[in-house]
């Protein structure tokens, strides 16, 4: 309690005002923005999406030939009333033009290097500015405040994404969870070794909060399960970067005792929308991005109709991303679930189709997803990849690969044999083609092996 308190109120505050990273400032605004109407924060909502409109216009290369293709001033193009005229961002348009999206007026913004390979498995490079980064330092914090985790609480995180591991290893990365108190443990692999050994680090450190992947803490709830343990210091848990069923939600609430929060994000532009008390539904950070839910022709979806997600980050001026697809299905909930929210933001009924799925070994081991991201990725050459179980020794690495590359699928073989053992077969398939059910997104891990 006392170093919460000392955290909060002393040691983040003065850290990032000696960054001068414009954090503090943030926090200030979005603490401000909900306690506001739904009235109010949508015009909030309306005035940043108009001088980041105008902004890319006039100094963003790629933007300014587009919106002089439209025949627009800079001016009207941020006009709220004409943004469903500029034309949607894909991850092929950003790869082809990705030095084009950059500002030319960065006025002491700066941009740090990212990538991500989704769910799609295909890697995306793009650049974050230190603007959008403060805002989505103080997005985290207010959504966590959401579940009554504050500042200073302990948290571990049962992750996997690779900027976030090797970050964590550094040495600053090491001091940034002594003084957070945030841990990340990898969710790559899961033998019952290591989950013993999460568990009784759980146990030492006594967090607040879990946050990881549906498929890792699915995992890590049935061996704690089988042990008859459990972790009576949590608070609750968050689950992201995948689908969370229901199924899987009620089965993590029995065993640890909390409630489960779904949290909707991507790397590009940060936390889109969690789940709250009070809210039925996920809320949408509309302050920091604004969510479209488009039909196949590009029209607005109606409320519980499925459509395509679309992201806009209100706070990236220094490589805007404006109407970008995510490659997410999702729908915005009833109008009276927003009206019976004590929260001025926007509800999305449902995020459907995110999942990594963990591959069972023929020794008992389980795999999680974002190992093959990492395998299959670790070689220039491979553009996109799924990986399909259908039997618990037999794999199918089905995978497209750049134009004019080589691969050396052997390095591939004798790492997966390595980590899920020799019994397991690999076939590696080269196609165009992927495994996919209509209506909802690609699944880089697909397996169909029952679970045990």
């Amino acid at each position: 309690m006392i170093y919460r308190f000392l955290y909060s109120r002393l040691i983040y505050p003065a850290y990032h005002w000696a960054l001068r990273d414009g954090a503090n400032s943030a926090i200030r605004e979005l603490d401000h923005n909900e306690k506001l109407s739904a009235e109010a924060l949508n015009q909030v909502c309306r005035y940043k999406l108009k001088r980041l409109v105008e902004f890319a216009a006039r100094n963003v290369p790629y933007y300014r030939n587009v919106i002089n293709d439209l025949g627009m001033t800079a001016d009207e193009a941020g006009d709220p009333s004409n943004f469903a005229r500029i034309p949607v961002l894909t991850k092929s348009l950003v790869h082809e033009n990705r030095e084009l999206i950059v500002s030319e007026n960065l006025d002491g913004n700066g941009l740090d290097p990212n990538s991500t390979g989704g769910s799609t498995g295909e890697v995306f490079r793009f650049y974050s500015d230190w603007r959008s980064g403060s805002y989505r330092k103080a997005t985290v914090r207010r959504n966590k405040c959401w579940l009554g985790i504050l500042p200073g609480d302990p948290e571990v995180r049962l992750w996997g994404a690779p900027l976030d591991l090797d970050r964590a290893k550094s040495l600053r990365g090491t001091f940034h969870s002594l003084i957070t108190r945030e841990k990340l443990l990898s969710a790559y692999s899961m033998d019952d070794v290591t989950l013993q050994s999460y568990f009784d680090y759980c146990v030492r450190f006594k967090p607040k909060l879990l946050i990881a992947y549906p498929s890792a803490l699915v995992v890590f709830a049935r061996f704690c399960e089988s042990q008859s343990q459990s972790i009576g210091s949590l608070r609750a848990i968050v689950c992201s970067a995948e689908s969370l069923i229901d199924e899987d939600r009620k089965f993590i609430e029995s065993v640890f005792g909390v409630s489960v929060y779904d949290r909707y994000g991507c790397r590009e532009v940060g936390d889109i929308a969690q789940e709250a008390p009070g809210a039925s539904g996920l809320l949408v950070n509309s302050d920091r991005v604004l969510v479209e839910v488009l039909d196949k022709v590009g029209n607005p979806c109606a409320p519980g109709v499925q459509g395509e997600v679309f992201v806009t980050d209100l706070d990236n001026y220094g490589m805007p991303l404006i109407r970008y697809r995510i490659g997410d299905y999702a729908r915005w909930a009833e109008h009276d679930a927003h009206a019976n929210s004590r929260y001025p933001f926007p509800v999305l009924a449902s995020v459907d189709g995110r999942t990594l799925d963990v591959v069972r070994c023929p020794g008992g081991q389980r795999v999680g997803g974002t190992y093959w991201t990492i395998l299959l990725r670790n070689q220039a050459g491979m553009k996109r990849f799924q990986v399909v179980q259908d039997e618990v020794a037999k794999l199918r690495v089905m995978y497209e690969r750049e134009a004019d590359s080589a691969l050396d699928l052997e390095a591939y073989r004798k790492d997966i044999s390595k980590t899920c053992g020799p019994e397991m077969q690999v076939e590696f398939i080269e196609t165009d083609k992927f495994e996919h059910e209509p209506g909802t997104k690609f699944r880089l891990v697909l397996c169909r092996v029952q679970a045990s």
